[in-house]
């Protein structure tokens, strides 16, 4: 699949991004407290409290993103809760989309899919712009 050093290593910094990104937002949100070796982090806060300074450090330390565009992360996560963990969940019900339907489940295919969650689409525009089928 990602045949390249350089193709691994941006996919494998994307997913350090993602985590990152879902860690602090349930942190932030949920007002859980602050790991030890988060606050531990250069220029974190240090205190048991999410704040601007330990996600600033959160994402220095976790990712490889230029300083510009790290700001403008720390707005986004601050300011738009489950943005992060929205993007993860949306990203399996995209990647399971052509799977849908094979293996064991409860259902007897598939994956376990809550109620009222539409099967995803297994091509892209498949059926046009607008939201999923019922």
């Amino acid at each position: 699949m990602l045949s390249k050093p350089a193709d691994r290593f941006g996919w494998l910094a994307a997913r350090r991004w993602r985590i990152v990104r879902v860690l602090v937002d349930l942190g932030v949100h949920s007002w859980l407290p602050v790991p030890a070796e988060i606050a531990a982090l250069p220029g974190a806060g240090g205190g048991t409290q999410w704040d601007r300074p330990t996600v600033e450090a959160a994402l220095r330390a976790h990712t490889v993103l230029g300083e510009g565009f790290l700001q403008f992360e720390v707005d986004k996560q601050l300011g738009w809760p489950a943005q992060g963990l929205a993007y993860v969940l949306g990203e399996r019900v995209w990647l399971v989309g052509p799977r849908a339907g094979a293996g064991p489940g409860p259902s007897g295919g598939g994956e376990a899919r809550p109620a009222g969650l539409p099967q995803p689409r297994h091509r892209l525009g498949e059926r046009g712009p607008g939201p999923p089928d019922p």
